[in-house]
């Protein structure tokens, strides 16, 4: 599952508490508490969703996995709590080019597969690795040239 999205944390008409949010389009949010709310709704998901499945949620915005203690719900444990295997994020900001692109390189990386890459690890790793032959460490917009050695 692939969210391409904004993470806030912040008070809105819905919900009135700050909240960690995925803004998905403008001002079209997703809270932690809707997750698991689309999974317990009636006519909801179904006793088995995700049992058989249990898919990754790759969730490609800033600050999406981030923990607070003074915030401590978070999309880890929503996903995780309906089923997901797994929940992919970041805790930091990143300029939607890096973002897109780091993204591409970890599917890329983990949809091919190879001796040296056969886990969800491996593909991170690998999307690391590539970054950083570029110069860019965090994920910053204009990569630097790499020191002489």
């Amino acid at each position: 599952m692939y969210f391409y999205c904004h993470g806030r944390r912040k008070a809105t008409a819905a919900y009135s508490e700050v909240t960690p949010l995925l803004e998905i389009g403008h001002e079209h949010f997703v809270a932690t508490g809707d997750i698991a709310a689309w999974a317990s709704a009636e006519g909801g998901w179904s006793e088995d969703h995700w049992t058989a499945t249990q898919p990754i949620v790759f969730i490609n915005g800033c600050h999406t996995v981030e923990a607070s203690p003074a915030q401590p719900a978070d999309f880890v444990a929503a996903f995780m709590g309906v089923g997901a295997s797994g929940v992919i994020g970041t805790e930091v900001m990143l300029d939607p080019p890096i973002a897109s692109e780091a993204a591409e390189n970890f599917l890329r990386a983990l949809l091919a597969g190879s001796s040296t890459i056969s886990t969800v690890g491996d593909a991170l790793r690998e999307m690391r690795w590539q970054l950083l032959a570029k110069g860019n460490v965090m994920g910053s917009p204009t990569p630097r040239s790499a020191p002489p050695t």
